[in-house]
């Protein structure tokens, strides 16, 4: 897991290096039914927030993908 908030943190140093948060910000949804798909995982798998944002991510690519830059969602991607 530590492996994983390493890249994590280093994608999103990256980011911020190349202004790509402002990008991120402008693009950025959510709803409460995301939201709650991921804390219905939490409670059911019995998971912490961490283990919850992985699955997140890896099921709801398509959304994710959307917020970031190509260049910013495959390291995320090859991270995973």
């Amino acid at each position: 897991m530590e492996a994983w908030t390493d890249n994590i943190k280093e994608v999103y140093e990256e980011a911020l290096e190349e202004g790509d948060v402002v990008e991120f910000l402008s693009n950025y949804e959510t709803s409460a039914e995301l939201n709650e798909v991921a804390l219905l995982y939490m409670i059911e798998n019995d998971v912490d927030h961490i283990e919850a944002a992985l699955w997140w991510l890896e099921e709801y690519e398509d959304v994710w993908t959307e917020w970031v830059s190509e260049d910013i969602a495959e390291a995320v991607k090859e991270s995973l």
